[in-house]
This record gives C-alpha cells, sequence and structure tokens, in this order.
C-alpha cells in the first residue's frame, strides 16, 4: 500500500488477542510493522476495539503484552484484522523487531534447504 510509514515485514507467528471483555482468543500475523499487526482470526472484532495483543519469543519466559486497537477488519475471503499499536515502549519495539528479524532469517532458511 501507498504511503505507509513503516515499512511491513512478512512473517508469521502465533498470538493471543485478549478484547476488552477480558475474552481471549488464538490467531496469527502475517505481517508486522513498528506501527502495527495484521493477523488472522475466525471471527475479527469491529474497527475501533481496544485490544490487547499476546505471544511468547525466545528471549523471555514472560508473554510480551502489547495495547492496540483494531483499525481494519474483514470476514471475507478469510478473516483478518489490522491493529495499530497503541502504547509501545522503546524495549517492547525492539523485541518485536528482534523476534521478526529471527522469524524472517528462519523462513528463509527453510525455504533455501527444501530446495
Amino acid at each position: 500500500m501507498e504511503g505507509r510509514r513503516h515499512k511491513r515485514l512478512h512473517v508469521q507467528v502465533g498470538c493471543w488477542i485478549v478484547g476488552e471483555d477480558n475474552i481471549g482468543f488464538c490467531c496469527s500475523s502475517f505481517d508486522i510493522s513498528d506501527s502495527g499487526i495484521s493477523i488472522c482470526v475466525e471471527d475479527p472484532l469491529p474497527t475501533g476495539k481496544n485490544v490487547t495483543l499476546q505471544f511468547y519469543t525466545p528471549a523471555s519466559a514472560a508473554a510480551l503484552s502489547i495495547p492496540a486497537e483494531v483499525i481494519w477488519s474483514r470476514t471475507e475471503p478469510d478473516g483478518a484484522m489490522g491493529l495499530r499499536f497503541v502504547d509501545i515502549s522503546g524495549e517492547q519495539m525492539e523485541t518485536l523487531r528482534e523476534l521478526a528479524r529471527q522469524l524472517q532469517q528462519r523462513e528463509f532458511r527453510n525455504n533455501h534447504h527444501q530446495r
């Protein structure tokens, strides 16, 4: 898309979304940037909802929890939604960047070993 402020990295990582009602559900990412993440979900939430994105990284035994807002949502062709990070610390951002780099490297190695 034109006009993006941050480069998107195409990475897949399992994560957990907790809504305003404290009900959580599993999802997986399909791209991530410094400002947000796009995720695949069976039942996307409507735009404007506040959620907490949680996932585990190799760097920590505790889940990384990042507040976010649903900025787009779709049900077709598959359920997905875009989340904008609302309040992310510098440390969380660096952890997220490192995770994305590791996942991209692993995907690159896996793709080249399959040839």
